[in-house]
């Protein structure tokens, strides 16, 4: 099956883990850095709620990631310029 690397904010860092194509992990990414851009944006303060407790899988290195919810973390990356919704796919 197909593999694509994707960025993920987990334990307060950026990080990249490789996905299987079309899997629900890389369903899950995609939604979670919508939810963000919803969150960053001021359009919804409780976006990044249901992602608290959700785990993505790196198929290459088998370690599961939790994604970082703490709206406090998300706004300090932010404020540092390391969210950029256009860019979630490693350029390889």
């Amino acid at each position: 099956m197909a593999r694509d690397r994707m960025r993920i904010l987990s334990d307060g860092e950026m990080r990249f883990i490789t996905v299987e194509v079309f899997s629900f992990d890389a369903s899950e990414i995609g939604r979670y850095w919508n939810a963000i851009e919803r969150y960053e944006s001021g359009e919804d303060a409780h976006a990044l709620d249901e992602f608290a407790g959700v785990m993505v899988l790196d198929v290459e290195t088998g370690r599961r990631y939790g994604l970082e919810t703490d709206p406090e973390v998300v706004e300090e990356l932010g404020r540092r310029g390391e969210l950029s919704f256009e860019h979630i796919y490693e350029s390889l």
